[in-house]
């Protein structure tokens, strides 16, 4: 599938663009930071998560990591190179995108 398609298919959200979202989860991937806490930090739903995480993954905009604690295994997200200068690109036309 490709990422236009990608794209179309993500899950919507009332307040925010898919930009908004994907920029936000990049951001919040500076740091190594486990999956769950994004969904929380950026207030999406399960399914949500899962799509945008794998969009991004999948397109070598973040690395995923898994950690056994226990019989848990914790997912965690760090954002890559290619993922900064994504980010980059959104911070910088996010004013000329806004509604």
């Amino acid at each position: 599938m490709k990422a236009a398609d990608e794209m179309q298919s993500l899950p919507r959200s009332g307040y925010r663009t898919q930009s908004e979202i994907l920029a936000e989860i990049l951001e919040l991937s500076k740091e190594m930071i486990f999956v769950t806490k994004i969904m929380y930090k950026s207030n999406l739903s399960f399914q949500q998560l899962i799509v945008y995480t794998k969009l991004l993954a999948d397109n070598e905009l973040i690395t995923i990591t898994e950690e056994k604690h226990g019989k848990q295994t914790r997912r965690g997200a760090l954002i890559t190179q290619k993922g900064l200068k994504l980010l980059n690109l959104l911070n910088k036309t996010a004013p000329f995108l806004s509604k």
